[in-house]
């Protein structure tokens, strides 16, 4: 993610380098000795949504999935659908739930060092 001053900064070195990448690349890191060089296809990116949109405004910053609180009532809907289908998937779960895959298999994961209950995620044994 970058601040709107160096996506500013992006787009003029976009245009000064005539619109190509790789220049744009080499004349943003001449310019901007210290910042990260973004690649050529970020400049392309960045020219191409402010066309689109109009701004630079990032419309959507969080991926659009909405992140669950960590706490132990979360924690206990997982369990509770687990203990009553031993065998469903950890994208199941997360499909139900809004949430990712990755957290349904971290609560799954706590579940089987305690040794409750054994969790599988589709053929493979969590």
């Amino acid at each position: 993610m970058y601040s709107d001053d160096e996506y500013v900064d992006m787009l003029l070195a976009y245009g000064a380098a005539g619109q190509n990448g790789r220049d744009a690349c080499l004349l943003y890191n001449e310019r901007f000795p210290h910042r990260v060089v973004p690649s050529a296809n970020t400049f392309v990116a960045v020219e191409r949504g402010i066309r689109e949109t109009g701004t630079l405004v990032v419309s959507n910053p969080d991926g659009g999935r909405q992140r669950y609180v960590r706490n132990v009532q979360f924690e206990e809907i997982v369990l509770n659908m687990v203990a009553q289908n031993p065998r469903t998937s950890s994208r199941a779960i997360g499909n139900a739930l809004g949430i990712s895959v990755i957290y349904c298999n971290l609560q799954v994961k706590k579940i089987n060092q305690h040794g409750k209950m054994l969790f599988f995620d589709a053929a493979r044994i969590v």
